[in-house]
């Protein structure tokens, strides 16, 4: 019990140096462990809330932002495939009616040739038939035109639907 005498003498000597390291010690774990830093919360507004619910919280928001963000990029791949559908179908619009001009001049023209033989008396057999077979060739490439638009619609209108993921 001498070495436990010894000692409480040591400390009452220097109980300055002893008291003052303690001291500093127990105001660190009082801010460190007694004082959780806080601040105020995203989700409920005057709220005060620690680190932990803190980060809960950024997570969650973040979360909602990415769902949010997906469904802005699937609206704008929606737009853009609508706006090329259309593009496509402004094009083929006008082929169907510059091929309707050419045809409509190209009948004109016949039947101005026609009658032109017509009038003049020139109208023969050979003549009458080559007509006939120019007139009938006309109604072939009108009838394939009109069967290659309504294909090109098809094809159009399929992939669209395989775009939006609704093909059957």
């Amino acid at each position: 019990m001498d070495w436990l005498n010894g000692l409480f003498k040591s400390l009452d000597y220097n109980r300055g140096s002893f008291i003052g390291p303690l001291i500093a010690l127990l105001v660190i774990l009082l801010v460190t462990v007694g004082c959780t830093s806080t601040t105020n919360s995203l989700l409920i507004p005057g709220e005060q809330v620690d680190r932990i619910t803190y980060n809960d919280e950024v997570v969650q928001i973040q979360g909602e932002l990415a769902v949010a963000q997906a469904g802005i990029q699937a609206d704008i791949a929606e737009h853009n495939l609508i706006v090329e559908t259309r593009q496509t179908q402004i094009e083929l619009g006008y082929t169907v009616l510059d091929e309707s001009d050419v045809r409509a001049a190209k009948f004109i023209e016949l039947t101005g040739a026609l009658a032109t033989q017509v009038a003049t008396g020139g109208v023969t057999a050979p003549g009458l038939i080559a007509s006939m077979l120019t007139l009938g060739s006309i109604g072939y490439g009108v009838g394939k035109g009109y069967d290659n638009r309504r294909k090109d619609n098809k094809i159009v209108e399929l992939k669209g639907k395989v775009g939006s993921g609704n093909a059957t």
